[in-house]
């Protein structure tokens, strides 16, 4: 699996969304922003975006945001490109000055080959802490005089194994592996067997009727013979 977050261009994007024009007032000092992945073994992703504001970067942010869901949809389809994304919903608590955006990302990871997957992690997304299958990195942002802070968490399938996490070129990279057999489809592979065995059943059903209806057969009985004619005496 092999994911390409683009986060040079798209993180700034993504700062704007959550960190509008900020009013002026010790209040507007940071926000913070929390970005949750759920992996699953076909590598499509449950995003979810979640973060609090104060009651000044609320205002600002329901007026250039929260009012204008396709606008939201946009930006996240812009972080996502690789990806197909559907089922956007985005939920909103007024009094608590919270909101939480949901998104399937369908297609976001991509298989390597031989059961390895990889994500390519940017370099200016530091690692915070990861163990197993949960991994968590973090980034800050400078935005209109503001510090922008966003946490990202990787949450792998459940039976990932061999995961480690690694220095590279461009990207750093979180790599690995799942059990072929894990990572198929077990409905259609149940379904196979069972068109399979009733194929086979049907074979040896067949060869037994044919069998049994060659024993059963009786021939028509032959057609009743013709009487030659009477023979005249010479004259």
């Amino acid at each position: 699996m092999k994911i390409r977050f683009h986060f040079f261009a798209p993180l700034a994007a993504l700062c704007a969304l959550l960190a509008p024009a900020p009013a002026q007032d010790a209040e507007s000092v940071s926000r913070t922003s929390n970005w949750l992945y759920k992996i699953d073994e076909r590598g499509d992703a449950a995003v979810e975006v979640s973060f609090q504001h104060s009651a000044s970067q609320w205002a600002n942010w329901k007026e250039q945001y929260g009012n204008h869901q396709d606008i939201v949809l946009r930006d996240l389809r812009y972080s996502m490109a690789t990806a197909v994304l559907d089922n956007f919903s985005m939920e909103r608590d007024d009094a608590q000055r919270k909101a939480l955006n949901k998104v399937r990302a369908k297609a976001f990871a991509h298989y390597r080959n031989a059961g390895e997957f990889v994500i390519d992690v940017p370099k200016e997304m530091k690692l915070v802490t990861g163990a197993n299958t949960d991994w968590i990195f973090s980034t800050a942002n400078g935005l209109n005089g503001e510090i922008v802070s966003q946490t990202f968490h990787f949450k792998l399938p459940a039976s990932a194994k061999n995961v480690h996490f690694g220095s590279g070129g461009d990207f750093d990279s979180l790599t690995y592996t799942l059990d072929h057999q894990d990572s198929k489809p077990k409905g259609w592979l149940q379904t196979g067997l069972a068109l399979a065995g009733s194929g086979a059943a049907l074979g040896i059903v067949s060869a037994f009727t044919r069998k049994r209806s060659g024993l059963l057969v009786i021939p028509p009985p032959p057609p009743p013979s013709v009487p030659n004619p009477p023979t005249l005496p010479p004259s």
